[in-house]
């Protein structure tokens, strides 16, 4: 009788053992993920994501890291450039799928209004840069300067600052 004790033991030990198992307590899946939702999948807006700046400021550790003089940023579609003052304007736009990278020779001498073009291999910018209450649709940041860039055959306006 003591073996069949111990077993009848062992084998509910054995269900209950795999019982724990199963995972039966876990949600179901909603399956309202963007494939099979109707929703159609947005690209990265630029200047979102893990590596955004906290404070939604525009004068992330890469722009002033890289010197640079002003930043810009706009949405629909997705932008940022950074102008680096007797140097370069670099352009990240289409949600960061593309990228221009323009010399820009001239020095401002510190924060005021400007125009500005370059072009580059196949690359055209003409760029204006107005001393203009600006806010930032996405996240409500006001800035006091309003920028206008047309790259190629595409228009972008946004807010930017000097750093």
């Amino acid at each position: 009788m003591p073996n069949a004790l111990m077993t009848c033991a062992c084998s509910v030990f054995a269900a209950l053992a795999l019982a724990g198992c199963d995972d039966g307590d876990a949600p179901p899946d909603s399956g309202d993920t963007p494939a099979n939702s109707g929703e159609t999948p947005r690209p990265p807006v630029a200047g979102t994501g893990p590596d955004a700046p906290v404070n939604d400021a525009p004068a992330t550790a890469a722009a002033v890291e890289g010197n640079a003089t002003f930043r810009a940023i706009g949405q629909e579609p997705g932008w940022i450039m950074d102008l680096f003052e007797g140097d370069r304007i670099r352009l990240t736009y289409q949600y960061g799928t593309k990228e221009a990278v323009l010399p820009f020779p001239r020095t401002l001498g510190g924060p005021r209004p400007f125009e500005a073009q370059a072009q580059s291999g196949g690359d055209r910018l003409t760029l204006s840069v107005t001393e203009e209450d600006c806010t930032d649709p996405m996240n409500a940041r006001a800035y006091g300067w309003t920028v206008s860039v047309t790259i190629n055959e595409t228009d972008l306006s946004g807010c930017g600052e000097w750093l």
